[in-house]
């Protein structure tokens, strides 16, 4: 049923218009200026533009001649300004357009009569006068660019009373009566002959809200019932976000406004401003009243409420109280309810009419631009106006339409999060929901989805409708669309899908069927598992193409050209499985079966293709694929996966082939890569057909087949080698480890670095620095033979010299060969004699020194580290040896007495204690040392330490001039026992006293001098080790 109402009201229109463009939408092209002064001259170039004077608040229009007032007589059409001028006898109307007369209308009046003109005289016929002077040729002007098309003006239609003006596509209907002066004074009949003083006027300008600088224009009007304008105008601009202005006027001689809005506006179905601008109207009475909206209702039911006031004799709130009415009943909706007034209403707003408005504004905004809206509006205006009826079926059906979908899609609520989302009310956007809803179910006639018909399918009935279709659930000739809606559980209408529309009227079928769709008869729909799903056109040449038939091939036959399609799994989800078209492969295996193992064979299409049939996943995945010719001999079989490396020959004739079935090499087949192919086999694949299978690792061999060729086993495989492989007695397989290097005719070989696996690895003789360090290379560390900087002598070359640094040999330098010992990180701070006198290793530099103020530093193999002092020409260790060994004592079996005087050793000890490059001194070296210090007589004094010796008759400490520091150690006895300790200290030579005696250098606290004396082997002393030479 759809929403149309009929209100008979008679009359013709006062004031009608065609477009956007009526009396009161005035394009001011000039702009606004302060006063009439800064206006430019009205000339033909500008004839009608328009100017806005803010001075006097007034409106002018340029005819081509000069700037007029734009009134009831004088109006802006399109770029147009045009007039009416009474004729002189009163019987009518001239009109001019741009200051150019375009005709005339009559009013049925008679003309008065004309006074007759006296006869004027003739003339005296002038002389003959004579011919001027050639002018000078003018130069040629430039090509001036072509100029827009020119708009003529014409009197499309008349009546006694107005004139409809056309403009090219612009019309205006001119108010003729509104041609005579207007009196100062109100109409004293009109109900609202009320005058205002000092009037201020705001409100809201909305479609969605117009932005800011947005012009609006209240025009006074001369009372209630002509509603004619009385030339005054008054401005003001849109200064916020939520489109409200405010106009300050002056004195008023009525409270009868007309509103107009001209500019951009937020558009609340797309969420943004507007591409260009529309204009929007109002009437309104401000007697008791101070605000007046401007909307689409307002705009909507101007034309009405003009036609009942000034043809049907109504009040001006009479005529909106029915007009809109006439206008809510035409959108299906009840207005009977609401309070307001059109003027009152705001979509930004929560209520009733707000929610009318909102719902009227986006269904005729739908998504048509600026144009295309205020074309529409003009139409439905007109449309309205006449009788109030909304005659326009078509135009109905197609906003239902947009309604439908954009409800259905989900638009609405996108477009309330536009009008919620601008943030320009405190409110919620207003329920307009159910009125968008209500008047698309209605005009397309479309019930109410319930649980009586959930589930059902239902086309739209409405012929002027886009989604018109005859039957519900089939396909008639004439539907105008395939579109269907469904009930849904939810209790709402949807669109339904394909499958839902197509199917509803199938009967009962057998699993597998394949039929097409009762409405769209182009899908194609198959039963499976007891529903039916989407299918191909394919499903109806061929059969339905199923899950369990998958890998199943056919063929069609077309203009006798045979195609094979495969059946296959689909990316589609509404399509799982559907036919193919098979490929080359696919088609020339359709008919090969499921053979019993690997097998090749030729193509049944193509018989120049070979396909071999394996498993390709290596787990029963069997599946053909593209093969070569090789792969059809017997002797060689189809090369798989399960062949990948096997060597295999083939006899031609008096001659045997042989190849290998590799991975190795690119072969293409219909631009793909085979994983795997017959290639001839390599000297090493064809040897090893014939080599032992799982001979012990590193074995040697020569080529069967290739005599000339050397093989070696290494990690289950055979690979190259070479003739030194088998001679040197040892393949090498070290992969580039030096570590064990083969001897041959007193040089070492090496093997080559490994880079890829088919590399060949072969000896090489090493390197000289190889051959000349490598029996060495054990002693070179720290406290290794060559750990202390000395200098190796190359064993094969015997010119290059070389030096122990971070645990490898390198080559010494001619300076360290000059040096003849090499300061090493392992001797850091160590002091050696070197180029005949004690210098110190420091940083890599011998460092020259005063040996009363440096010490060195000694380590052992412990880790202990002892200072080193040079005392002549000798270097002496200057604390004693602490190094535990056996035969070795702490005095008095106290470990402090360790840490303060280091280890007692006996002989035996002390003869194998000292660290590597130092020995035990003997007799002559410890007269050398007593020597170096002036002598036997004060050798102990200079030599002992300062502190430790017990004073007895004379001071025991000595001076320790030279860093020596010898200590009071003491002494253990042979039977175990401990004396002598703060009094006495003996240091151990290696000179033999008798047979079971040796020398010692003995230091007493009694006595200032030094003295050797013998001592037993069995007893245990102090042990001073001195630096080798």
């Amino acid at each position: 049923m759809k929403c149309l109402t009929r209100i008979a009201i008679p009359a013709a229109f006062l004031l009608a218009a065609c477009g956007d463009d009526i009396t009161e939408q005035i394009n001011a092209n000039v702009g606004a200026v302060e006063t009439s002064k800064d206006l430019p001259e009205c000339t033909k170039e500008i004839a009608g533009q328009t100017a806005f004077i803010s001075e006097t608040h007034e409106f002018l229009g340029c005819d081509g001649k000069e700037w007029l007032s734009l009134s009831a007589s004088t109006v802006s059409v399109g770029d147009n300004v045009c007039m009416s001028k009474s004729l002189s006898d009163d019987s009518g109307f001239e009109i001019f357009c741009n200051g150019e007369s375009i005709g005339t209308v009559r009013n049925g009046k008679d003309g008065a009569d004309g006074a007759p003109g006296a006869k004027g005289d003739t003339g005296e016929k002038g002389d003959k006068g004579d011919n001027g002077t050639n002018g000078t040729n003018g130069t040629n002007g430039t090509n001036g660019t072509n100029g827009k098309d020119g708009v003529g003006c014409k009197i499309q239609e008349s009546t006694a009373l107005t004139a409809t003006i056309a403009c090219g596509s612009e019309t205006f209907t001119m108010d003729l009566t509104g041609s005579a002066s207007v009196s100062e004074e109100c109409d004293p009949d009109d109900e609202a002959c009320t005058p205002m003083d000092d009037v201020e006027l705001s409100g809201v300008s909305q479609k969605g809200p117009f932005v800011s600088g947005t012009d609006v224009t209240a025009y006074e009007l001369e009372n209630g019932k002509s509603l004619k304008q009385t030339g005054k105008t008054f401005g003001g601009k849109i200064e916020n976000k939520d489109g409200s202005f405010n106009i300050r006027t002056v004195k008023l001689r009525s409270t009868y406004t007309y509103l107009v809005a001209d500019g951009f506006y937020r558009n609340e179905v797309t969420g943004k401003n507007s591409a260009s601008t529309i204009k929007l109207r109002a009437l309104t009475n401000l007697d008791g009243r101070s605000t007046a909206n401007i909307n689409l209702v307002t705009h909507l039911e101007y034309d009405r409420v003009q036609r009942l006031v000034t043809k049907g004799n109504k009040s001006v709130f009479e005529a909106k109280r029915d007009a809109e009415t006439s206008l809510f009943a035409a959108f299906c909706i009840d207005n009977s309810g609401f309070d307001d007034y059109a003027e009152d209403l705001n979509i930004l707003e929560e209520g009733d009419g707000n929610a009318a408005l909102l719902a009227i504004s986006a269904m005729l905004q739908g998504d048509r631009n600026e144009s295309e809206l205020t074309a529409l509006l003009a139409a439905l205006s007109v449309d309205l106006g006449d009788n109030g009826v909304w005659d326009d079926s078509l135009r109905r059906a197609q906003i239902a339409d947009w309604a439908m979908k954009a409800d259905l899609d989900g638009r609405l609520a996108t477009i309330r999060a536009n009008i919620e989302g601008w943030k320009l009310a405190d409110s919620k956007a207003p329920a307009f929901e159910g009125h968008v809803t209500n008047f698309w179910m209605k005009e397309l006639d479309v019930p109410a989805c319930t649980k009586g018909n959930e589930g059902a399918i239902f086309a739209t009935k409405n012929a002027y409708s886009a989604y018109y279709a005859a039957n519900d659930s089939a396909y008639t000739e004439g539907d105008s669309s395939l579109a269907r809606l469904i009930c849904d559980a939810s209790g709402a209408w949807r669109f339904a899908t394909d499958l839902e529309k197509d199917v509803a009227a199938f009967n009962a079928a057998d699993e597998d069927t394949v039929k097409h769709g009762s409405i769209d008869t182009t899908n194609v729909y198959v039963k499976e598992n007891g529903s039916w799903r989407r299918g191909t056109e394919l499903d109806a040449r061929i059969k339905a193409c199923v899950f369990a038939n998958r890998g199943e091939t056919d063929s069609v036959i077309v203009k006798h050209d045979t195609t094979w399609y495969i059946c296959d799994d689909s990316d589609d989800a509404l399509v799982p499985t559907a036919w193919r078209k098979a490929t080359t492969a696919e088609a020339d295996t359709a008919l090969f079966g499921t053979p019993d193992g690997e097998v090749a064979k030729i193509g049944n299409v193509n018989e120049s293709h070979v396909y071999v049939y394996e498993d390709t996943s290596g787990k029963g995945g069997y599946a053909w694929r593209r093969g070569t010719n090789l792969d059809m001999l017997d002797s060689l079989g189809p090369c798989t996966k399960n062949n990948l490396n096997k060597t295999r020959s083939v006899t031609v004739g008096k001659t045997q082939v042989w190849y290998t079935c590799a991975s190795d090499q690119v072969v293409l087949m219909n631009n793909k890569l085979l994983p795997c192919a017959w290639r001839e086999a390599t000297d090493i694949e064809k040897d090893v057909t014939k080599l032992p299978k799982n001979p012990d690792e590193a074995t040697v061999r020569r080529g069967p087949l290739n005599p000339n060729m050397y093989y070696v086993y290494q990690d289950k495989g055979w690979r190259y080698g070479t003739a030194l492989d088998s001679l040197l007695g040892k393949a090498c397989i070290t992969d580039g480890d030096y570590s064990t290097p083969a001897k041959y005719d007193g040089l070492y070989y090496v093997c080559t670095n490994q880079v890829a696996s088919d590399t060949v690895r072969k000896w090489v003789v090493a390197s000289d620095i190889f051959n000349d360090t490598w029996e060495m290379q054990g002693e070179c560390k720290e406290f290794g033979e060559y750990g202390y900087g000395n200098i190796l002598i190359g064993r094969v070359n015997t010119q290059n010299k070389y030096v122990c640094e971070d645990g490898l040999f390198r080559p010494a330098n001619s300076g360290e060969i000059d040096f003849g010992r090499v300061c090493v990180g392992y001797i850091e701070n160590s002091i050696y004699k070197v180029k005949g006198s004690f210098k110190k290793c420091v940083n890599s530099e011998w460092k020259s020194f005063d040996p009363q103020y440096v010490t060195g530093v000694l380590k052992d193999t412990d880790g202990h580290s002892y200072k080193t002092v040079a005392i002549g020409n000798q270097l002496w260790m200057a604390e004693n040896m602490n190094r535990v060994t056996d035969g070795s004592y702490c005095y008095e079996e106290n470990a402090a007495n360790c840490d303060i005087y280091g280890r007692l050793y006996t002989h035996g000890a002390a003869s194998q204690v000292c660290p590597k490059g130092w020995h035990l001194p003997d007799q002559t070296e410890f007269s050398t040392l007593v020597s170096s210090v002036g002598g036997s007589d004060y050798a102990g004094y200079l030599l002992k330490s300062t502190t430790r010796w017990v004073e007895e008759r004379m001071s025991g400490n000595g001076s320790d001039r030279y860093s020596f520091r010898a200590l009071p150690a003491g002494q253990r006895k042979n039977d175990g026992s401990y004396a002598k300790v703060n009094y006495d200290t003996w240091f151990w030579s290696t000179t033999t006293s008798s047979a079971l005696s040796y020398y010692a250098l003995h230091f007493m606290n009694i006595a200032d001098d030094g003295y050797v004396s013998a001592v037993g082997d069995e007893t245990a002393n102090s042990v001073r080790c001195i630096q080798d030479n």
